[in-house]
């Protein structure tokens, strides 16, 4: 099945933009849209930082949550060791 953004069963849609050096993480809902920006550092320190800042949103649920980043080859290995 193609979901779309407006048919998939996630309450939540995370986009990182991975860089070299940091990360950059945008937030939205279905519901609400846009609902936070977090800039982190490229490191498990920086990624443990902005997953306690996404626990801490109000009705954060991680199995209604889509998580979205570009495969950028070395950059992006090892992210679902850390949970993501």
């Amino acid at each position: 099945m193609l979901w779309t953004f407006a048919t998939a069963p996630a309450a939540r849609f995370i986009g990182i933009d991975i860089a070299k050096d940091t990360l950059d993480w945008a937030v939205y809902t279905q519901k609400g849209g846009f609902l936070l920006n977090i800039h982190t550092e490229n490191t498990l320190k920086g990624i443990k930082s902005a997953l306690t800042q996404l626990k801490a949103l109000a009705g954060w649920n991680p199995t209604q949550a889509v998580f979205c980043m570009e495969h950028t080859a070395r950059i992006s290995m090892g992210y679902t060791s850390v949970g993501i």
